[in-house]
């Protein structure tokens, strides 16, 4: 400690005490100026400009360090927190975080910001040659390139809290560590960052303005990871990655938010901790949620590729190629970047060239977010034979952004990440609980398994608990995808491979179910109504097939079943096709209409195929389902490929409904079906879902099957047990 000021000898305000090692230095403030005092040969204290200090000390610190440079590279690995205790380091690390502070600012001037860049790009070129500078809360540390991995990910930059000043705790709120330049002088030769360590809840009430990375791994930093062992050429991948990040903040955004300070993973999560990772993996959504904004780092598409696009958006070859490129980016194949993009306010685009794609007319939503909306109408430039098939599918998670649900389904969030890539399986499952508000993060990594298999059975209970249906409507996979059956829990989906399925793309939920309780004594017995069994069943090629010819074979089974009455066929085909609109059933000349139709088409005698398909177009104008707008029906193929005829369990009566029967799922038993009474999806008819039971197995689901017959729905209801 400093040596306590004698108000007799110098200023009557009182010293701040410093925390380090020197006897013969302390610091005041006057005025918000932070002054240094040093005592003399005699004993007595005089003033020191706090510039001379840093700046001479700096020189000497440094002059000293890269003469040792040549030795520490020959040496093996010292200690993994390289601390410095050097005093006269710390006290300059005070008192120029007093002089900041007293000024409110860490970027004192715009000079001596282009300083700290220009430091930093001659660095990125000798990074071999260099030695990294880390100014901490409560020490100095100074790194060689080939150091910076283990040090961060073996969480040896930990500090108390920046903000309360309290411990970080084991099974607390960890620590959301961010990094800034630190102020460049013209007597430093060597890269200087700060980090700041933070409790979530501090870095809210502080409403400190950092930015969050989105962005997809470099293979040798994912080869370290998973080894568990740094290389040179990873820690000095990492170093090069912080150093051109925080260069390219600075540089774009410290004159619209002043200071800048980054969460990148690299150097924010302590990857070899994994107590502390995983409880921050389940807080990424809060992570980016509470960043001022989120760059997407697309390493593999330039900002020459940005230039060229906006100076030729009108020019669809043009436009083609940088959309090949844009879609190519491996960001869009991984899965936490999903979260992610999601979770965040805004995100503006950081290229491959590590330049910052801003615009102050798009603070609110970001410049990514507004390059993707434009990409979505030009999606009719791509041919999906070009290995861009998964399109489609990120353009679904572009939607979910733009819409920003209140809450997701569980079968929402599944599909958003299914078929994603992610190194380590169990993961998907703490996405999902990013997703999704079923507990606080620090319970959820207390509770949640180390195993996948078990992670996925207790998301998705908690999911069923909380009334979630949609855990039991997935759709399994098949043939080189299937998945070994969880004994007890046969309705388990995803727990050893997680597949991109469009069945699984139910949409969102829009009606809740009547009875939402589904658990009951640690069983899964919801109440649900008994709509029939299933006497007969016939296969449709749905996928791929003209609406038209769709619609002819359809007709044809209809007219064996129930003959050619128009009011029998119309309810009939209510639960074929999802029909956005009542169909007027009963109205003036709706029989008139459609009775000669189906006549026709059941006498064919006589008839060509073509003379069918034309009277097939004729009865599809009048229902709706002409090539026109057969666009409303693209996600019919949701509910199933199978027409069944169902017996009703109250009145014996006969009924057509399109049902899903899973491959992989054969059934031992009579297929029972049962309706979950009020429940409804975007892609389905309120109260025209169920599932499928043989036995207690789950062998199908239902998304068409509004009641058929004039049976009262309390009659039929009752629990029903499922494993």
């Amino acid at each position: 400690m400093a040596e306590t000021y004698n108000p007799n000898q110098g200023p009557s305000h009182p010293v701040l005490p410093v925390d380090f090692n020197h006897d013969d230095v302390m610091i005041y403030i006057e005025e918000g100026v932070s002054n240094v005092l040093a005592r003399g040969e005699d004993g007595s204290w005089n003033r020191v400009d706090a510039d001379e200090v840093h700046s001479n000390q700096s020189e000497e610190a440094e002059e000293e360090a890269e003469e040792e440079a040549e030795e520490e590279a020959e040496e093996e690995n010292k200690t993994a927190d390289g601390t410095d205790n050097n005093g006269w380091e710390r006290l300059w690390e005070y008192a120029t975080e007093q002089h900041i502070k007293a000024k409110d600012s860490l970027v004192e001037t715009l000079d001596s910001t282009r300083k700290a860049i220009d430091n930093v790009q001659v660095h990125i070129k000798n990074l071999d040659r260099s030695l990294i500078f880390f100014h901490l809360e409560d020490r100095f540390v100074k790194l060689k390139p080939s150091d910076v991995l283990q040090f961060f990910w073996n969480n040896c930059a930990d500090t108390p809290c920046a903000v309360c000043k309290n411990q970080f705790v084991e099974n607390g709120s960890p620590t959301i560590r961010t990094v800034s330049i630190e102020p460049a002088f013209e007597h430093l030769t060597h890269v200087h960052f700060r980090v700041y360590n933070r409790h979530a809840q501090c870095l809210q009430r502080e409403n400190v303005k950092y930015l969050t990375v989105s962005h997809a791994w470099h293979e040798e930093i994912a080869i370290a990871n998973g080894s568990g062992t740094s290389t040179p050429i990873a820690s000095i991948r990492v170093v090069e990655t912080l150093c051109k990040i925080i260069f390219a903040t600075v540089e774009t955004l410290s004159p619209v938010i002043g200071r800048v300070e980054v969460w990148h993973d690299y150097f924010s999560v302590p990857q070899w901790s994994q107590a502390i990772k995983e409880n921050l993996l389940l807080l990424i959504p809060t992570i980016y949620a509470a960043s001022w904004a989120c760059l997407v780092h697309l390493d593999e598409f330039p900002f020459s590729s940005v230039q060229s696009l906006l100076s030729n958006k009108d020019n669809d070859e043009e436009v083609s190629k940088i959309l090949r490129s844009f879609y190519r980016s491996r960001w869009f194949k991984r899965m936490w970047v999903v979260l992610e993009y999601i979770s965040c306010e805004k995100a503006h685009l950081l290229t491959s060239d590590f330049q910052i794609f801003y615009a102050d007319w798009e603070r609110d939503k970001g410049t990514f977010h507004e390059l993707w909306s434009f990409m979505k109408t030009k999606e009719h430039l791509l041919r999906f034979s070009e290995g861009l098939n998964g399109v489609s599918s990120r353009f679904k998670v572009q939607i979910y952004r733009r819409r920003r649900p209140a809450s997701l389904t569980y079968a929402e969030a599944f599909s958003i990440i299914a078929g994603k890539q992610c190194s380590i399986h169990r993961d998907r499952f703490l996405a999902i609980c990013g997703f999704l508000d079923i507990g606080s993060h620090m319970d959820l990594a207390l509770k949640i398994p180390k195993e996948a298999d078990l992670a996925c059975l207790f998301v998705a209970w908690k999911c069923l608990e909380a009334g979630d249906y949609t855990p039991l409507l997935l759709v399994p996979g098949f043939s080189s995808f299937e998945e070994a059956e969880v004994v007890g829990y046969t309705w388990l989906v995803g727990h050893e491979k997680m597949i991109a399925l469009p069945g699984n793309e139910l949409g969102s939920q829009t009606s809740a179910p009547h009875y939402p309780v589904i658990i009951r004594n640690n069983a899964i017995r919801p109440c649900l109504e008994h709509t029939g069994a299933i006497e007969q069943m016939r296969n449709f090629g749905f996928y791929g097939m003209d609406v038209i010819e769709q619609l002819l074979n359809i007709v044809d089974c209809i007219l064996a079943w129930h003959g050619c009455k128009a009011t029998g066929f119309l309810m009939a085909i209510k639960r074929v096709f999802h029909f956005t609109s009542e169909l007027n059933i009963g109205g003036a000349n709706f029989e008139e209409d459609v009775a000669p139709l189906l006549e026709s088409l059941e006498s064919s005698t006589g008839q060509s195929q073509d003379d069918r398909l034309r009277q097939a177009s004729k009865l599809a104008k009048i229902l709706g389902l002409s090539h026109d707008n057969a666009s409303r029906h693209n996600h019919a193929w949701i509910a199933g490929n199978t027409l069944c005829l169902v017996r009703c369990p109250g009145y014996n009566a006969l009924s057509t409904f399109r049902l899903y029967l899973f491959r992989g799922r054969s059934p031992e038993t009579q297929v029972q079906i049962y309706r979950i009474p009020g429940l409804g999806f975007e892609n389905s008819y309120p109260n025209g879902v169920g599932v499928l039971l043989s036995g207690k197995r789950i062998v199908g689901r239902m998304f068409y099957g509004t009641p058929s017959c004039s049976c009262k729905p309390m009659d039929l209801m009752g629990f029903v047990e499922i494993e």
